[in-house]
């Protein structure tokens, strides 16, 4: 092969290089001339190509690519000035502003002036070691590492992308070795090609995911528990991903632990902390209910259910102390009686009946807090006898968008064929959610849902493969398409036993302890928490 033709094959494998990295880079970072990109882009390529004919030219060509490159970055970034000393004084200044704030805030979303100068730099120098030096692995390295970045940082599903590199990696390893053999450059060329194909084909294998899937997730866990994928998130974002959030309209995607401590609880048992509950299924998440009501000041400082026909337990004590002061205070089941805390339950304390959360008059932090709990007792009679009556309750516990696909509704009724009372039917749902072998749960592997998809039937029918949102969102959903009235709670779970003995156990409850789960509606037992949606 003559060398002209091999230098001229080595600058279309690395356009296509290129256009593996430009196009995710341009969905985060738009560029905003792209025909000047690709013009800069042509001129380098045939500057890169006369030095690899010539190589004893060398301080031309590498003078006038570096002109070119400053001229091509005003054509990219021109920022409102005509191309002379006027405009580069006012992007070394622009430049150092951007670098100095990507740097403190991170993350793939790079400011547009260090985003053009990261790409025009990068088309120069791709081009530069590929065609000039041959050393090809370092380019594929850079665009390997950066398509592993927008991967794990943005949650882009860049599996072409990555079979794409595949190819050119391939394909420049051939070009490389057997580049005075035609022969051997066909059949190493069609075998890589042939190969990545079958890999591709395999890829859509939903058997074969499933078993890598299932296989590997113990390990992509232990990761995620030990901070890994939270230090690539914050990083990414500015902050970790788990913890209580205000917003849960838009939910799914991954999510990575955050072992920063919320509070710490001393109690005699383990219990779950309700934040607040959200009635409105919106296919994409949840929120409150539109007929939102006003927070007002509690009732002598305590919260009971005084139409819940069941005995409570008795009383036991419940010790919270908040890390840093919290706008949120999470609080366990049952009948609750406030003995002091800081602010003062008795005078400070705000309730919205609606949601169930507790804020603090006057915008105050929660630091501590000291309660008397009462468990509600059931007892197995009462939960097999209870009736589904919908008469005295909200509609809005019984709502589902129109969109939800009729699907769903069937599968409700398929699980729950054989279930004669309300609460087997409720039985027969979380069965169905628990033990299902089509169901992976798993923090790191969960999903995004694409765009005008229901986050549950997405979840039921096409990526089984979630966290707590996830199961219990499906289970609240699958209760209402029965007509059984359910709920959204959100809060945290028990936490991490520390020590202690007696009424004084201690807790921690982390960020990574954030949770959710179904509360379903019995009549005559009102809202009955079912935490056991989600897998161990």
């Amino acid at each position: 092969m003559p060398k002209w033709l091999q230098r001229l094959l080595t600058i279309l494998l690395t356009w296509w290089l290129l256009a593996l990295f430009v196009q995710p880079f341009s969905v985060i970072n738009p560029i905003a001339h792209p025909r000047e990109l690709a013009g800069y882009v042509v001129i380098i390529s045939l500057i890169s190509y006369l030095a690899a004919l010539w190589p004893r030219a060398w301080p031309i060509w590498l003078t006038t690519a570096f002109l070119s490159m400053i001229v091509g970055l005003w054509a990219i970034l021109p920022l409102k000035q005509h191309f002379g000393l006027t405009w580069f004084n006012t992007y070394v200044q622009t430049f150092n502003t951007a670098t100095r704030r990507f740097l403190q805030v991170g993350g793939v979303d790079v400011p547009a002036t260090l985003s053009m100068t990261l790409i025009v730099a990068l088309v120069a120098f791709l081009l530069l070691i590929t065609v000039v030096l041959q050393l090809y692995p370092g380019a594929v390295a850079i665009v390997l590492s950066y398509l592993l970045a927008v991967h794990v940082f943005n949650g882009s599903d860049l599996t072409t992308q990555f079979f794409q590199l595949a190819v050119v990696t391939g394909l420049l390893a051939v070009l490389h070795l057997y580049h005075t053999r035609w022969r051997a450059f066909l059949i190493g060329s069609l075998s890589i090609v042939g190969l990545t194909l079958g890999l591709m084909w395999l890829s859509t294998s939903t058997p074969l995911n499933d078993w890598l899937a299932n296989i590997s997730v113990p390990a992509r866990e232990r990761l995620n528990q030990r901070g890994f994928y939270a230090s690539l998130e914050a990083y990414a974002n500015g902050s970790g991903r788990t913890g209580f959030t205000e917003n849960s309209r838009v939910l799914g995607g991954p999510v990575y632990d955050d072992p920063t401590p919320v509070f710490t609880a001393t109690s005699r048992e383990a219990h779950y902390y309700r934040v607040e509950v959200d009635s409105f299924y919106t296919g994409t998440g949840w929120r409150p209910s539109a007929f939102q009501t006003q927070a007002a000041p509690l009732d002598g400082a305590i919260m009971r259910d005084p139409s819940a026909r069941v005995d409570y337990g008795q009383a036991t004590s419940v010790k919270l102390v908040f890390n840093g002061g919290k706008t949120f205070l999470p609080l366990p089941y049952g009948q609750l009686t406030f003995t002091g805390g800081k602010p003062d339950p008795t005078t400070d304390f705000l309730l919205n009946s609606a949601t169930q959360r507790i804020t603090a008059s006057d915008d105050q932090r929660f630091e501590r807090l000291d309660i008397q709990v009462q468990q509600k007792q059931f007892t197995d009679t009462q939960l097999e006898t209870a009736t589904s009556s919908t008469q005295l309750i909200s509609s809005n516990y019984l709502r589902l968008p129109s969109s939800l696909p009729q699907r769903v509704r069937t599968l409700a009724k398929r699980i729950t064929a054989d279930a004669k009372t309300p609460y087997e039917k409720v039985i027969a749902i979380q069965t169905y959610l628990r033990s299902d072998p089509r169901f992976t749960y798993s923090k790191t592997d969960a999903q995004q849902t694409p765009a005008n998809r229901d986050y549950v039937d997405y979840f039921l029918f096409d990526s089984p493969i979630g966290y707590c949102d996830n199961f219990s969102s499906a289970m609240v959903v699958l209760c209402r398409s029965i007509n059984l009235p359910a709920r959204w709670a959100k809060g945290f779970n028990t936490g991490t036993f520390e020590g202690g003995s007696g009424a004084n156990k201690q807790y921690i409850i982390r960020n990574s302890n954030a949770h959710s789960w179904p509360e379903i509606y019995f009549p005559s037992l009102q809202f009955k928490c079912n935490t056991l949606t989600t897998r161990p």
